[in-house]
């Protein structure tokens, strides 16, 4: 189930992520905008091919997740090249944020022995 054609795109997603912060580095907006509109649609694609060949996993939920927060930190990092004065003007709200998921880790992984991969982190992180 590992290797399922949904797992793959999900990979691919890590590729994107990279090509974004390689777009950072060569300073283009438009390949960052492409690479990121690219990580999307595999974020769609990946899911809806899961459900219809009856190939969902927990592996394949838990690198979905892991996936969909790297490209939110590739995004990040993008706005703070690329808007760097909005970005500072919020950047104690994601400070904020990121030490609220920290801590929800942490007290995950004293009580449960186990990390929380919260769905909802990254809708939550977008909507603040």
């Amino acid at each position: 189930m590992k290797n399922n054609l949904a797992n793959k795109i999900t990979y691919s997603r890590f590729g994107f992520g990279v090509l974004m912060l390689v777009a950072i580095y060569f300073h283009s907006l438009v390949l960052f905008t492409v690479f990121y509109v690219i990580a999307l649609i595999t974020d769609i694609l990946d899911g809806f091919i899961a459900r219809k060949q009856r190939t969902s996993s927990n592996f394949g939920k838990k690198l979905d997740i892991l996936a969909d927060n790297f490209i939110l930190c590739c995004v990040i990092i993008g706005l703070y090249f690329f808007q760097k004065q909005t970005i500072m003007k919020f950047a104690l709200y994601f400070i904020g944020i990121f030490v609220y998921y920290l801590i929800v880790q942490l007290i995950s992984l004293i009580k449960t022995k186990k990390l929380i991969f919260m769905r909802t982190f990254v809708a939550n992180f977008t909507a603040i």
